[in-house]
């Protein structure tokens, strides 16, 4: 009686084929261009940090596997996109905050209601009182 040894490499019914090569970084690279669309979007400054952390994934992706997957590519489409987005948002928001004469009334009023001793909780009130009338 023979024993053969035989390798699983060696298996006809063995198919490389089925084996699928993840790619956690382009992933991650996808999961963080849909997060930063959305928060830059929605809230313009966070958005910047998620799509640089994207980029990077991304960059990571393409390099550990010189063959870029769809994922890999589509992340760094939205991660770049985001961070354009995010940048514009941020920066127009910062200008219209601060060019508002109205704004800076407001804050002003704030501060010197706050170095005048009043609470932080009681000023809220008084504003969402004065929105409310």
């Amino acid at each position: 009686m023979t024993i053969y040894k035989m390798d699983y490499r060696e298996n006809p019914y063995y198919n490389k084929s089925n084996q699928t090569n993840t790619n956690a970084f382009g992933i991650a690279a996808l999961v963080c261009g849909i997060l930063a669309s959305l928060l830059a979007c929605c809230t313009g400054a966070f958005g910047i940090p998620v799509a640089a952390l994207g980029l990077i994934f991304a960059l990571l992706a393409s390099r550990r596997d010189r063959t870029s997957d769809s994922m890999t590519r589509a992340g760094l489409w939205l991660n770049g996109i985001s961070l354009a987005v995010a940048i514009f948002t941020t920066v127009y928001v910062l200008k219209v905050m601060l060019t508002d004469p109205a704004y800076l009334e407001l804050l002003t009023q704030i501060y010197q209601r706050m170095d005048a001793g009043e609470s932080y909780f009681d000023l809220l009130q008084d504003m969402n009182q004065n929105l409310t009338l």
